[in-house]
């Protein structure tokens, strides 16, 4: 029985050292793959990092574009109302005879209070 108990042990060992070797096997795989998926989620983190920066460099070049083309219609509309403010003016300082006329007339009626 001695011998039968020494193989036992013997196979014991050698069964308890092959769990060893599978389990070192087991965890140098699970700390590869553990280092693996960091990787990969730094990796995506970065990417997202980068694509969050360049929307919003995007957004504010088209923020300014608009900004600029909006103040570009602004100072066209300024100008055509300044442009139709002098030609008003113009023309009051420097009435047609019809005009004049029609002035005469209303200036005659209320100073007489008789139409002409």
């Amino acid at each position: 029985m001695n011998e039968i108990s020494g193989q036992t042990a013997e196979n014991n060992q050698s069964l308890l050292g092959a769990i060893r070797q599978k389990e070192s096997t087991i965890t140098r795989r699970l700390a590869a793959a553990r280092d693996a998926a960091e990787k990969e989620v730094e990796a995506a983190k970065k990417e997202a990092r980068q694509l969050v920066d360049q929307a919003a460099e995007e957004g504010r070049l088209e923020g300014e574009a608009a900004l600029q083309a909006t103040l570009e219609e602004i100072e066209q509309e300024a100008a055509e109302i300044e442009s139709q403010a002098r030609k008003e003016a113009e023309a009051a300082s420097n009435p047609d005879e019809e005009t004049l006329k029609t002035a005469v007339d209303q200036i005659i009626h209320i100073i007489t209070g008789r139409n002409q």
